[in-house]
């Protein structure tokens, strides 16, 4: 803010930010701190209207119409670790946007890591002896393939520590992420241009045509 308290532009330092976070988790006890930030983001960024994303708990339609035309919701769940099937992370991100603004776009968090408290729990319960678990290629794939199924418009890697980290498991999910981009690139015109149909008719043998 300047002197008089209004929201100063952001200057050209600001030119990479693609989009502005504004939290992950919130619950209405945030929304009416999150209402006078938003306006702020608004007035000091009006020249680029970069999107605003955010990560709501619950309240998603309050979320939903605070963020406005220029806004997107981020999905985050934990998976790794968990009991929770693919198919079913699927069918969540479908259907958790009906709680929001419907046609908004969705981005899915998809994780890299297993969660704070679960390596924590590891740790604890083999007196630190156990490494901490690191996800697979094939488990961070199958995240990105479920997501896209669902219609997401955009991917964000969730990751608790930095990819520029010299450790061996670092370096791992480094290069497991680059191997997903690349495969993201390959078919990206496909997904750009695609629809998603949530049921498929093959032709069986018998003429008839049961759903797949």
């Amino acid at each position: 803010k300047d002197e008089e308290g209004e929201p100063v532009p952001f200057d050209n330092r600001y030119g990479p930010v693609l989009a502005w976070h504004l939290g992950q988790g919130l619950t209405g006890r945030e929304l009416e701190a999150m209402r006078e930030w938003v306006e702020h983001l608004r007035r000091a960024d009006e020249e680029a209207n970069r999107p605003l994303v955010c990560d709501p708990a619950d309240e998603l339609a309050q979320y939903a119409r605070l963020l406005g035309s220029n806004g997107v919701l981020m999905l985050h769940r934990h998976l790794l670790g968990s009991t929770f099937e693919v198919a079913d992370f699927t069918t969540w991100l479908r259907t958790r946007p009906r709680l929001g603004m419907p046609g908004m776009p969705v981005w899915a968090a998809i994780e890299t890591q297993y969660s704070k408290e679960l390596s924590d729990q590891i740790s604890l319960l083999s007196s630190g002896r156990a490494p901490e678990p690191a996800a697979e290629f094939e488990q961070i794939r199958l995240l990105v393939q479920a997501a896209l199924a669902a219609g997401v418009r955009g991917l964000s890697f969730a990751s608790r520590g930095p990819l520029d980290g010299q450790d061996t498991p670092t370096r791992l999910r480094a290069l497991i992420l680059a191997l997903v981009n690349t495969e993201l690139r390959i078919i990206h015109q496909h997904l750009a241009a695609g629809h998603i149909d949530t049921e498929i008719r093959a032709a069986a043998a018998d003429g008839q045509n049961p759903g797949i």
